[in-house]
């Protein structure tokens, strides 16, 4: 079945699923099936956004990042080789799976990465880029399904996702695991000083309570203490501290 170029507007101008959607078109699904095959996307990353967001929350979001782009690689391949239509009905819950795990993951990502007085530029950000580069993304891919067939563009398409899977791994990660790594060690570390240092310390303990032990005044004997993410106020004495 031909794809119109208007067609491929469509195609370009969302995620994965619409891909998948006019390819399973292109191969003869009708009408009504793709509408069904776009739901059968949607349902399955409405189900599965909670859990697996909350799993990267235990492993890590690098390590499902790249297990989700990998198969986001993956299914691009076989959408773009396959003149199995039977096939699409799999690879749409696949590519529900694929949103879940990144969806979340990425803007986790970013948190874990930005300063958080800083945080809502970061995002500010990504949403640009994500959108400036969109349409020239589009526009290669619909070009290069008319000219040259599905299977160039997909191919193109897994590509790209495979180069940044690698960034990904080879870029992000280490620093993801020296951010990590010093945070760690700043859990066991009590910040002080006197005047207004200690002043400074003490708000930093308030502030940032799952990064800092805790904080000294020591003129003042004041101690802020984190404990479990919530911190607690005590007074004692100067000579305690030395």
């Amino acid at each position: 079945m031909a794809t119109s170029a208007w067609d491929l507007c469509v195609l370009g101008a969302g995620p994965a699923g619409y891909a998948a959607t006019m390819r399973a078109h292109d191969l003869g699904m009708p009408v009504a099936q793709t509408a069904l095959l776009w739901a059968v996307v949607a349902a399955t990353s409405t189900v599965l956004a909670v859990p697996l967001s909350a799993h990267s929350d235990r492993v890590g979001r690098v390590p499902l990042l790249t297990i989700g782009w990998v198969l986001h690689a993956a299914l691009f391949v076989v959408l773009g080789w396959t003149s199995d239509v039977a096939l699409m009905w799999p690879a749409a819950v696949l590519l529900g799976v694929y949103m879940a795990a990144t969806e979340g993951s990425e803007r986790a990502l970013i948190a874990d990465l930005v300063p958080q007085q800083r945080l809502g530029t970061a995002y500010g950000w990504y949403y640009l880029a994500k959108g400036l580069l969109l349409l020239p993304a589009s526009a290669v891919f619909g070009w290069l399904w008319v000219t040259s067939g599905a299977t160039a563009a997909f191919m193109l398409a897994a590509s790209f996702v495979a180069l940044a899977t690698l960034a990904l791994v080879v870029w992000v990660l280490p620093a993801v695991r020296h951010l990590t790594g010093a945070s760690e060690k700043a859990k066991d570390l009590f910040i002080g000083g006197s005047s207004m240092g200690g002043l400074i310390s003490l708000r930093l303990a308030e502030q940032y309570p799952d990064k800092i032990a805790g904080g000294v005044h020591s003129q003042s004997g004041a101690f802020l203490k984190s404990a479990g993410g919530a911190g607690f106020a005590e007074t004692v004495q100067p000579d305690a501290l030395k």
